[in-house]
């Protein structure tokens, strides 16, 4: 019998979907299982998006993960964290085009909570603060 947990990775499955749905704003700035953005970025780059899995069940009769998800939306400004969040939660409620690479695993997507602006203590970084629950199934069951 195999382990259906071992072939569903939530982390990796956001990051090419968030990558496949050509998020303008962000670009190539995505990082998974990461609390903050590597050294390496510089708010004068673009909005950048990392999350990490903060907790979830699985459903093992459906082989579905259900995935609560904090994610940390950064800008230059606030508005543009902003505008990246809510490009983010356009990406996450709707279908990609019929153009965009498709994802198997991520089912749905439910904002938790509505975000919230904060600046990170040791850098001045801003970014929005908001949590989703994404709902992912294996890829024999999808």
């Amino acid at each position: 019998m195999t382990d259906f947990v071992a072939e569903i990775n939530p982390g990796a499955i956001l990051v090419q979907h968030l990558l496949g749905a050509g998020l303008e704003s962000v670009g190539n700035r995505v990082w998974g299982e990461r609390d903050n953005p590597p050294s390496s970025y510089k708010p004068s780059s673009g909005a950048a998006i990392c999350f990490r899995a903060r907790g979830g069940m699985d459903d093992d009769t459906d082989h579905i993960q259900h995935v609560s998800v904090q994610v940390k939306v950064y800008g230059k400004t606030e508005t543009q964290a902003l505008a990246a969040a809510r490009e983010l939660h356009q990406v996450l409620q709707h279908p990609l085009p019929t153009s965009a690479p498709r994802v198997s695993g991520l089912k749905w997507a439910r904002r938790e909570a509505p975000g919230q602006t904060l600046r990170e203590p040791e850098t001045g970084w801003i970014f929005v603060l908001v949590f989703y629950k994404i709902m992912f199934q294996g890829a024999n069951h999808v």
